[in-house]
């Protein structure tokens, strides 16, 4: 179990440092030797030092690593990265991606933990995998706000640097202002000139989801608009579809600013098949850019992310905190996505004008 408050050994970390070998020496009262034999199934150990021993090592979550052959060749020079398995994916893959050349360059291992669930059970199991290689600092992807507790544990054990954390929980890289680009992509379809608006936002419970639609409202606040429908999905393409079937049915939605670019999809084939045109009848942005959307049909407006520049960042704050780079100047908090225009989003004047070609079509 882990330290509490409560118990005998609460004092045993020295701050963030995970704890060795010596450490359990002093609070077993035995030599490092006695330790190291007892961690390598060594002989010559009495049964009761050696149950008093595995007893301090349960209570203080101690896992033997690989920490004693760095020490011995000076340092492990690895660093982790912590984040859900479904996150892993598309744009964001390029967090990893700018993390591990920052850290290759460096002379750095990168250490990658997926999680399908991040909860203090399998933080946990992650935590002894980061202990095995030796890791120094974490960088974690995190975007739950149910993940508090999880992610606390861990930056209570190893140093870590957060993305898209629950406040408070670790030191913070700057990371993609999602309240802004819900804003920017709502005022681009504004500035077309759509008034009802609807939002397919990502599933409760996400930080991305919650600052995209503050995002949203705000901008049509700020023009004296009632929010449109909005339907939440689970980021993925079906969620998508089934969400904009029921938002289409509404006559006078003539935009829909969708949470990410994957459902952006789904919404593309639901139009398709309930006859209405993009942009004509229907104006769609999406969110992320991620490589397939310039290749929807037609072409995806989106708001695309910074994901290099955030891998770059997290590198050297991750490196800040261990103390192997100086502290720099104050860096923004949270760097704005980009408006990316192709081919979803039009005025409204063009849905009127399409619906005027249709009926002189058919009296013809």
């Amino acid at each position: 179990m882990s330290v509490s408050e409560s118990s005998p050994h609460a004092g045993a970390r020295h701050g963030r440092r995970p704890l060795a070998i010596a450490d359990i020496a002093k609070l077993a009262g035995v030599s490092p030797m006695t330790v190291s034999r007892v961690v390598n199934g060594g002989v010559g150990v009495a049964e009761a030092t050696r149950r008093r021993v595995e007893a301090v090592m349960r209570e203080v979550d101690f896992t033997p690593n690989a920490s004693a052959q760095a020490l011995r060749a000076g340092r492990a020079r690895s660093i982790g990265f912590l984040s859900l398995t479904s996150e892993l994916v598309g744009a964001l893959a390029k967090v990893l991606v700018s993390l591990e050349q920052q850290a290759r360059a460096a002379g750095y291992a990168v250490t990658v933990v997926t999680l399908d669930d991040i909860n203090e059970q399998t933080v946990h199991q992650a935590r002894r995998q980061f202990r095995q290689n030796a890791v120094e600092v974490v960088v974690v992807i995190s975007p739950m706000v149910a993940s508090r507790a999880a992610v606390e544990m861990l930056a209570r054990s190893i140093p870590c640097v957060g993305i898209w954390t629950p406040p408070g929980t670790m030191r913070p890289v700057a990371a993609p202002d999602n309240e802004r680009g819900g804003y920017l992509a709502t005022s681009h379809l504004l500035d077309l000139g759509h008034r009802r608006i609807a939002h397919i936002s990502g599933p409760r419970g996400w930080m991305e989801t919650e600052n995209r639609e503050r995002g949203w409202r705000r901008a049509l606040e700020e023009r004296g608009l009632a929010p449109g429908p909005v339907i939440a999905g689970d980021w993925g393409p079906g969620s998508g579809f089934e969400a904009a079937q029921q938002i289409l049915e509404d006559p006078d939605v003539t935009a829909i600013f969708v949470a990410c670019d994957a459902m952006a999809l789904g919404v593309l084939d639901a139009a398709r098949l309930m006859g209405r045109s993009v942009p004509e009848d229907i104006s769609i942005i999406g969110y992320d850019d991620i490589p397939e959307a310039q290749f929807y049909f037609p072409p995806l407006t989106t708001m695309a992310q910074r994901f290099y520049e955030l891998g770059e960042r997290a590198f050297h704050v991750a490196m800040q905190e261990i103390g192997e780079e100086e502290e720099q100047d104050a860096q923004p908090a949270q760097l704005d996505p980009v408006l990316v225009v192709r081919s979803t989003t039009a005025s409204p004047r063009s849905r009127a004008r399409a619906i005027r070609r249709r009926r002189a079509t058919r009296t013809t």
